[in-house]
């Protein structure tokens, strides 16, 4: 299970929500959520959050010097996984970002028929 519920405002991720393993060890990053709602009103910061729990909703915000403004034409979720080897290096120079889009390209282009 995932903790620590941070929502926040960002001028490129519009509504963002990060979520630290127990560990400490990976952060999970969603951006790009719905403007005036983003987030799930059943979650609360610091709270534990369960697989498959709902905590925000797809949206279009960010891109923009003005919180809280769709900016972006087509609702999507921008997903990231951050690992933290060395937490003063967690917001410093050797951040290690995970391209979990390119990690998906490459399943779905190597996935078996299931026979």
């Amino acid at each position: 299970m995932l903790y620590d519920y941070l929502p926040y405002e960002h001028q490129y991720g519009g509504w963002r929500i990060g979520i630290r393993s127990h560990d400490g060890l990976r952060y999970w990053y969603y951006a790009h959520l719905r403007k005036d709602t983003p987030f799930h009103p059943d979650i609360v910061e610091g709270e534990m959050v369960r697989a498959g729990q709902v905590i925000g909703y797809v949206g279009r915000t960010g891109y923009s010097r003005t919180e809280n403004t769709n900016n972006i034409r087509v609702p999507h979720l921008h997903l990231g996984l951050q690992l933290v080897f060395d937490e003063a290096e967690k917001d410093g120079y050797y951040q290690v970002w995970i391209d979990l889009y390119a990690i998906a390209r490459l399943l779905l282009q190597n996935r078996t028929s299931g026979n």
